[in-house]
């Protein structure tokens, strides 16, 4: 894997952006984590002041590269998504992370560990945690797997059915053979 970036579409109000960026803290090297501003449709004008202010701080207090990027309205999720891959010209060979901005994990592993399991497994295409949101959406049995790697062993669940996914390593190479993501309409969420 070449470069992992990071993406966080901002769209939520401030302070559930901040709490997600606070409790943030990657655990491998990072090129470059990009917020998108999403014009969260309740106090738009204040809640996009107040995430750049968050972002600015934010900016002062981590280890990588954070850019505040702006698509000029509500576009969506996965358009968001999709417009900021396109800005960072994403590579084959590398990786990049949906931070969701209502999200956060406490594991300070978890981004090492999608690393090794998209290193050991080359027909995966993305790596989403396990949460309580999404064994709401679990349909049937996961197929267990075992990684060996440079964090130890992992215990992998691998679903043959659509699910919601929230902190996700997705490969570059596969992002760039579906050319993007689609999206039920505008100012959507889910794919």
């Amino acid at each position: 894997m070449n470069l992992v970036f990071i993406i966080t579409v901002a769209f939520g109000r401030s302070a559930q952006i901040a709490r997600c960026l606070l409790e943030f803290h990657p655990d491998i090297p990072i090129e470059k984590h990009v917020i998108v501003q999403a014009h969260y449709p309740i106090d738009t004008e204040r809640n996009n002041e107040e995430i750049r202010l968050i972002v600015d701080s934010y900016e002062k207090h981590c280890n990588s590269p954070v850019e505040l990027w702006d698509p000029g309205g509500d576009i969506g999720s996965a358009q968001s998504q999709n417009w900021a891959l396109k800005q960072l010209g994403l590579r084959d060979d590398d990786a990049w992370i949906n931070l969701d901005g209502d999200s956060t994990c406490r594991d300070p592993h978890w981004m090492g560990a999608m690393q090794q399991v998209l290193e050991k497994e080359p027909k995966c295409a993305f790596v989403s945690l396990n949460s309580p949101m999404v064994q709401n959406f679990v349909r049937g049995p996961f197929e267990e797997k075992h990684v060996h790697g440079w964090l130890g062993e992992f215990r992998i669940g691998i679903q043959n059915r659509p699910m919601p996914f929230n902190m996700t390593m997705w490969r570059g190479s596969f992002i760039n053979q579906i050319g993007e993501f689609a999206q039920v309409g505008p100012q959507w969420g889910e794919l």
